[in-house]
């Protein structure tokens, strides 16, 4: 029964012969599945069928990226979350140039946390200058998705106690 709601909405999104554009807001405009025009707060007329608008948040926005263990330079195992506060620059890199970008900046950030802060010891990781730079180098991929960073922060930071057991070496949380 849902589909059926989401097939008759998907049908009058396409019928209707005008876009409104709330003030938090941008649209982008496909004219027969082609980058149109980027439309800001307003109420714009379309070709039904032929017209179709993919709607963007534009406010400053928030994304957790969960914890994720990772085994420091110093030899400490640690779990380390994140959360960046980011606002999208770019409806049409952000909605037509990008494949599901929100996903692709989570990975994007578990990547990048990775390989930056294995380089770092614990005591470095809690730096300010570490948090600095691993910002800067989620701006240089996101800035190609339509998004600016504004802050990020650390969050979970929790050194993990790893036991050994004597008769096999191997790890046990």
């Amino acid at each position: 029964m849902e589909w059926i709601k989401e097939l008759l909405t998907l049908f009058w999104d396409y019928l209707k012969f005008w876009i409104l554009v709330n003030h938090y807001e941008e649209s982008v405009q496909l004219r027969c599945g082609k980058y149109y025009r980027t439309l800001t707060a307003g109420l714009y007329f379309k070709w039904p069928f032929i017209d179709y608008a993919l709607d963007v948040y534009i406010k400053p926005d928030t994304m957790e990226i969960e914890p994720l263990s990772i085994t420091t330079s110093d030899g400490k195992n640690i779990s380390i979350g994140l959360m960046i506060e980011f606002q999208i620059t770019d409806s049409r890199k952000f909605k037509v140039e990008v494949n599901d970008a929100l996903s692709n900046m989570r990975d994007i950030a578990r990547g990048e946390m990775s390989d930056h802060l294995e380089d770092f010891g614990w005591e470095d990781i809690k730096k300010k200058t570490t948090k600095n730079a691993l910002k800067r180098k989620l701006q240089e991929h996101y800035v190609d998705m339509g998004v600016d960073v504004h802050d990020l922060k650390f969050t979970h930071k929790t050194e993990n106690r790893v036991f050994r057991l004597l008769s096999d070496n191997k790890n046990i949380f």
